[in-house]
């Protein structure tokens, strides 16, 4: 006799999951376990935190997440870090959804604002938030794209403003790598956002196999142990590479066992040894094409480093494509070339672009124009190009997976010194290894170089974890926006509620454990110090007591650290006037109100937000024409790269003059922040000036060039900077003469190799 109750709950949810089986059967596949984890949690209508590997299917629940919130009459937001994700993202819903549907918002194209489901990067939507409310209305889903990048220093902050004060009604799907503290981070969301379900998945949907290109060829990294469960051990081989360099093996083509999993474990067939040297990039490129390891991605941890690595296998008649091939890459760098003036293409390096291109090598780094980093991902994608070497930035979200990822070093630049690579660094570069659907299996590769230690890659190998740390921090713009629209107090609760602080709390938690150990072992110490060995129990009565202090004093340097460092922000716009106590208060008052000037400041996102406020109040941008009001803001936004040689400012005395009067509104700033005890902001950088104001006086990218020592894609990056500085500085003024010039100096720069990178 069958259960009425039973039955009816089974029918009940099958119901309530057949939307999932039905957006399955649209897309002709079947959802992992994680996937289907979290879309019922979406359909709880809870928001989900999703952390997984690369490549694995996060997008999809954001997908599902979409489709259901469309089909509800909602507005969704699709946020990502960089442009370039935004507009691959873009390009990817376009097609699920229809182009009429979907909209772009990066700074530099508005496609159809008012749609369904809008793309945009996360600092258009956090200037939404203060400027923006309408924009907001029906908005019912925001789709957190690599949440994971709120770790960073310089653009992290945003992140964490997005997800505090998007209205609570919004439901926020966030996705990102698999983090080791993945629960904390879902901990916070739920504190912040309510009802948050953490979804993890550690499964690869690619399994990866790990080697070391050696002087004799291609070897496994580990071999199997005699039971599963054991760790694997490194290789024996490896052990007599230490510190040894050496010319790759002609061959060497790994092959895989049934037991392949994340630990690397395959035994790729000896290869016949090569003489002993250097293993040139080129001959490493010919061994991973004969071994059937491409498309491969080989990570060089410098922009000179990938072309120097291209021009390398250039010189040495590598030629990984068939004629055909090559064909198809010319027609792709062609179509490419033609949206630039002519006279522009030997100056960006075109003709050697394309020369490697038609080979089957490439370069993706920062340093190339947007539109060529975005051929070289058509190509790879295609098959076209079969190695690129690229900067650790491609590990970002970019639809680049390869069957291989190759490193000929474990350590990098990190703008100040040669740091070794982290397990979480290691992981994260790795995990584009593997193209599912079309690899069984992916492949990291370690080239042996001078210094190579295998203990060490074993080490980073085996573990692979990625953890989540905040870098928040209140910015005067932020502090600005959020008194305006809620005042002093509720500002406070909301900063204090960061995921910074947040992680600060739980360490105080840990501290205050430490705390108490610490009383109870001096209280046996002091029992025990009274008939005994008085000076030895002083010792370490004395020792417990230093420790405590330390404990103590980093207790109350965390306990409450974000609202300590708003209130220095809130002093120095103070003491500046961007604030002010309402009449009649006096200093113990802790309500302020943002002043005239604290208005035109709200409406500055940039680094150096107050110094181009205070650069507005002081008039230095008051009757510079167009070009040179470019060069001045220039040197607002413009940051040099730690290998730059830049000129060290602008000819042009009108400009210089002007320079001048702004780095004066930065000691302005400067004093008030010595004064209260915060952060200094960065000085002026003059070294860009001349080449932007020559830029938007019309020269010629190879006249403009040279001005300033940037390669072409820096290049763009900054005249795109410069545009949307200006652009805020025109709405922000209130002067319509200053705003007009402000179009025509963004207008003038938006022209050649800058209007044609969208990225």
């Amino acid at each position: 006799m069958t259960d009425p109750a039973g039955a009816y709950a089974a029918f009940r949810q099958r119901q309530s999951l057949a939307p999932i089986a039905a957006f399955a059967a649209s897309l002709d596949l079947e959802l992992d376990p994680f996937q289907l984890e979290a879309c019922r949690a979406l359909l709880r209508d809870e928001g989900v935190l999703v952390a997984a590997p690369t490549s694995a299917g996060k997008t999809l629940v954001a997908l599902f997440g979409l489709d259901q919130a469309v089909s509800r009459g909602e507005r969704c937001f699709y946020t990502t870090p960089i442009k370039a994700l935004s507009n691959q993202k873009h390009r990817e819903l376009c097609d699920y959804f229809g182009a009429k549907r979907v909209g772009l918002l990066t700074g530099d194209q508005s496609i159809r604002p008012e749609a369904e489901v809008v793309v945009m990067t996360t600092e258009v939507l956090r200037n939404m938030m203060y400027s923006d409310l309408d924009g907001l209305d029906r908005l019912g889903l925001v789709v957190v794209d690599e949440v994971h990048y709120l770790a960073d220093r310089f653009r992290g902050p945003v992140w964490e403003e997005v997800l505090i004060q998007l209205p609570p009604a919004v439901k926020v799907v966030a996705l990102s790598a698999t983090v080791s503290n993945a629960e904390e981070f879902g901990g916070w969301l739920e504190l912040v956002r309510g009802n948050m379900q953490v979804v993890v998945s550690d499964r690869r949907p690619v399994p990866l196999f790990q080697h070391v290109m050696t002087p004799g060829g291609l070897k496994d990294l580990f071999v199997a142990t005699t039971k599963a469960e054991l760790p694997a051990r490194l290789n024996p081989e490896l052990l007599s590479l230490r510190g040894q360099p050496g010319r790759p093996g002609p061959s060497g083509r790994p092959r895989s066992t049934a037991r392949g999993h994340s630990g690397g474990r395959s035994r790729p067939a000896r290869a016949r040894r090569g003489a002993n040297g250097n293993q040139p990039r080129g001959e490493v490129a010919r061994v991973l094409d004969r071994a059937g390891l491409v498309p491969a991605i080989y990570f060089v941890f410098s922009r000179s480093g990938c072309d120097q690595a291209v021009a390398a296998c250039l010189r040495s008649g590598l030629d990984l494509n068939q004629s055909g091939e090559a064909k198809r890459v010319r027609r792709i760098f062609e179509t490419v070339a033609a949206t630039l003036p002519p006279g522009d293409l030997p100056v960006v390096g075109y003709p050697e672009l394309l020369q490697a291109a038609s080979r089957g090598v490439g370069a993706h780094h920062a340093g190339l124009l947007p539109i060529f980093k975005e051929a070289v991902e058509l190509a790879f994608q295609e098959g076209l190009i079969k190695v690129v070497f690229a900067t650790e930035t491609l590990s970002l979200g970019i639809n680049m997976p390869a069957r291989t990822v190759v490193m000929d070093r474990l350590d990098k630049w990190d703008g100040t010194s040669h740091a070794d690579l982290t397990p979480g660094e290691y992981t994260q570069l790795t995990g584009r290894a593997g193209r599912r659907g079309q690899d069984f299996q992916g492949h990291a590769v370690v080239v042996s170089h001078r210094g190579f230690d295998p203990q060490r890659l074993l080490a980073l190998a085996s573990k692979r974890t990625y953890r989540l740390d905040s870098a928040f921090k209140p910015t005067y713009n932020m502090a600005v926006n959020l008194i305006r629209m809620m005042g002093t107090e509720r500002s406070r609760q909301v900063l204090e509620m960061s995921f910074a602080q947040y992680q600060a709390d739980r360490s105080v938690a840990q501290l205050a454990r430490e705390v108490r150990q610490l009383d109870h072992a001096l209280a046996g110490y002091n029992q025990a110090a009274q008939g005994q060995q008085g000076a030895r129990w002083a010792h370490r009565i004395a020792k417990a007591q230093a420790k405590r202090q330390g404990l103590m004093k980093a207790i109350d340097t965390r306990t409450g650290s974000i609202a300590r460092q708003f209130d220095q922000v809130q002093a120095v716009l103070l003491a500046l006037g961007y604030l002010a106590r309402p009449e009649g208060a006096d200093a113990a008052n802790q309500l302020l109100e943002v002043t005239e000037a604290g208005q035109i400041l709200a409406r500055i996102y940039s680094e150096r937000d107050l110094v181009i406020a205070e650069c507005l109040r002081r008039g230095v941008f008051d009757s510079l024409k167009p070009s040179d009001l470019a060069g001045v803001v220039a040197a607002m936004v413009f940051e040099p790269r730690g290998d730059s040689t830049s000129i060290s400012g602008p000819a042009n005395p009108v400009m210089a003059a002007a320079i001048k009067r702004a780095e004066r509104a930065w000691r302005a700033v400067e004093a008030a922040e010595l004064a209260n005890r915060h952060p200094a902001t960065p000085g002026l950088q003059p070294g860009a000036c001349q080449a932007v104001a020559l830029w938007a006086a019309g020269r010629d990218l190879a006249v403009v060039l040279p001005a300033c020592d940037l390669v072409p894609g820096d290049f763009v990056r900054l005249v795109k900077q410069v545009i949307d500085v200006l652009e805020q500085i025109g709405l922000a003024s209130g002067n319509m003469n200053l705003t007009r010039r402000c179009q025509a100096a963004g207008d003038r720069l938006h022209r050649g190799v800058v209007a044609a990178s969208t990225a």
